[in-house]
């Protein structure tokens, strides 16, 4: 099927757009940032760590979204690897998704400390700081334990997906990697039940996205008014614009991943609650998801000052050096040959 080979190229291209773009924003937090920006530059560094680490676990396990009824599954596409193993993978990758929830809320929990002065601040200053980052892992924590250990590969699933799998991918179901919820299976007299384990799942899954978000628009709210507030706007005018961009670029680096990767699959488990189907257009979601790591770091090389004007800079050199090579006249020796 050409989608899926579409689905491919876009997560292989999606992963190294990631790479580079992470690696290059990484490389401007450590040389380029104002010094305003304290330990937030340690914070945004752990972000970029993290969306190169998804996005090579992306393009390793080739993730392919599927919807049927009450079943929605994360396929691996990729059959080099052993199935267990991949399966394994299948969990680390949704842990990856999980911690990026924790990882936003704890953005913006940051933010808000700083505009706020808050002294908790202090403890993002010293060993305290380890329990902030914490976050992160412990939502991937909850979210790849849930995957591996409750939306685990089973017999009913097999049975009830075997032909239809077949049939749209023309794989054999023993030789599928997969991992995700069946909520309503039917039991051997033809009696619908409920799936205890993938009800515990998406519990755990809806609390999680549930807690970032509202956690998100909490300290985004408070933030937006501090720093419109008439005693913030006390403040030097240089630090009040950093704290504007800083903002800004927050904001806009949440509503990539809260549009790519929160909603469709927030969609996705809603449908699987209320048995409907979502066919093909399940699989979008696999693509969404990879191109999120490759979007996340541009608001932030864009909107933060320091950052544009040095590869604004980098760029003008290189036009320049370029423009005067094609306008250097090129001088010719001629050897004149007497008799």
């Amino acid at each position: 099927m050409i989608w899926k080979q579409v689905l491919g190229q876009v997560q292989e291209i999606s992963a190294s757009i990631s790479i580079i773009l992470n690696l290059l924003l990484i490389l401007l937090i450590v040389t380029k940032s104002p010094k305003q920006l304290g330990t937030y530059k340690y914070l945004m560094i752990y972000i970029s760590i993290f969306e190169i680490l998804f996005s090579l676990i992306d393009a390793i396990v080739r993730p392919l979204i599927f919807s049927h009824g009450s079943i929605f599954i994360c396929i691996s596409t990729n059959f080099s690897i052993p199935k267990q193993f991949c399966v394994y993978l299948i969990s680390v990758w949704g842990g990856f998704f999980g911690s990026f929830m924790g990882l936003f809320a704890l953005q913006f929990i940051y933010r808000y400390l700083v505009v706020r002065r808050s002294k908790t601040l202090e403890t993002f200053k010293d060993s305290r700081i380890v329990l902030w980052m914490m976050i992160p892992p412990s939502f991937g924590l909850l979210w790849g334990s849930a995957a591996h250990f409750l939306l685990a590969p089973n017999p009913t699933i097999d049975r009830d997906i075997k032909s239809i799998v077949l049939e749209e991918f023309n794989w054999e179901i023993q030789n599928v990697a997969y991992v995700g919820p069946y909520v309503y299976p039917l039991a051997e007299n033809g009696e619908i039940v409920i799936n205890e384990k993938s009800l515990i799942a998406i519990i755990i899954v809806w609390t999680l996205v549930n807690t970032s978000i509202f956690t998100v628009a909490f300290f985004a709210i408070k933030c937006y008014l501090e720093l419109n507030s008439d005693i913030n706007a006390s403040k030097s005018g240089r630090l009040n614009h950093l704290q504007h961009q800083l903002f800004y670029a927050l904001v806009t680096q949440t509503l990539i991943p809260l549009i790519l990767m929160h909603l469709p699959v927030s969609v996705l488990f809603l449908f699987t609650m209320f048995n409907l189907d979502l066919g093909h257009a399940s699989a979008l979601v696999a693509m969404s998801v990879a191109v999120f790591p490759a979007l996340d770091p541009i608001p932030v090389i864009l909107i933060i000052k320091n950052y544009r004007n040095a590869i604004a800079n980098v760029v003008t050199i290189r036009v320049s050096m370029f423009s005067r090579r094609e306008h250097t006249p090129v001088i010719r020796n001629t050897c004149e040959t007497r008799i």
